[in-house]
C-alpha cells in the first residue's frame, strides 16, 4: 500500500486519512458535475472514517500522471479481482484508518537519512502540493480542492465542491509537475497488488 500512498499524497494534497479511507466507489473515470471526461477523487464519509470539517467533502481532480502510472489497473485490480472496497489496503492503528503509515512513514524517512520530527511528515505533501499549485489555481479553487472554506474570483464560496465542476481545474493541474521518475513509479506501483482484500493477508503474504 506504501508506494501508492505516498504518490497519492503527493498528486491530491489530501490528509492521510482522506486517502487511506477512499473506497473503489470514490474513484470516478468521469466526473458528473464537470463537462468532458474529468476523472476525480470523491472525498466523502464512509464507514472507515469522517471527515475532519464539511468543507472537507470534495471533489479531487486526478492528475494524469496517476492515469499513466496504473491507477485504473489498480482499481479494476481491487474492484473485480478481490472484491475489496478500500481503493489501497492501509494498515489501521486503532479506529484511524491508515494509522500505522504514521510509523511506516517515520521508519521509511529515517532509512533514507531525511527524518525530521515534527517537519519531514506526510503532512508536508500536502503543503507541497498547495505550495506547487499556487499561481496554477485561484486560491478558492485551490482551497476547495484542498478542503477549505474559500471564495472563488466572483466571490461566490464553494459551498459544495463535491460537486463543484472540476474540468477546468484539471486542465490547470495538469500542468503541476513533482520531478518524478514516473517511469520508475509505473514499474513499482505495478507491483503493489494485494493478495486479500484485508490488510491482514497482505501483510502476512508481504513477511513471507
Amino acid at each position: 500500500y506504501f508506494p501508492w500512498l505516498l504518490v497519492l499524497g503527493v498528486y491530491t494534497g489530501a490528509r492521510l486519512d482522506e486517502i487511506g479511507g477512499l473506497t473503489v466507489e470514490d474513484v470516478l473515470e468521469e466526473h458528473p458535475e464537470s463537462e468532458g471526461r474529468t476523472p476525480v477523487f470523491l472525498v466523502r464519509p464512509n464507514e472507515h472514517r469522517g471527515l475532519k470539517t464539511a468543507q472537507a467533502r470534495r471533489a479531487i481532480p486526478i492528475h494524469p500522471d496517476l492515469e499513466r502510472m496504473g491507477l485504473w489497473e489498480l482499481l479494476r485490480h481491487r474492484k473485480e479481482d478481490i472484491h475489496a472496497d478500500l481503493l489501497l489496503w492501509p494498515p489501521r492503528r486503532g479506529d484511524r484508518v491508515a494509522g500505522k503509515a504514521t510509523d511506516d512513514f517515520k521508519e521509511y524517512t529515517e532509512y533514507l537519512s531525511l527524518y525530521q520530527p515534527r517537519v519531514k511528515v506526510f503532512h508536508s505533501f500536502r503543503h507541497t502540493f498547495k505550495t506547487r499549485a499556487r499561481g496554477v489555481l485561484e486560491s478558492g479553487a485551490l482551497n476547495s480542492i484542498v478542503g477549505h472554506r474559500a471564495k472563488d474570483s466572483t466571490g461566490g464560496v464553494y459551498e459544495h465542491a463535491l460537486e463543484t465542476p472540476r474540468h477546468k481545474h484539471l486542465e490547470q493541474l495538469s500542468q503541476l509537475t513533482f520531478g518524478l521518475d514516473r517511469n520508475g513509479l509505473s514499474e513499482l506501483l505495478q507491483g503493489c497488488r494485494s493478495v486479500s482484500p484485508t490488510t491482514a493477508a497482505f501483510v502476512r503474504a508481504a513477511k513471507a
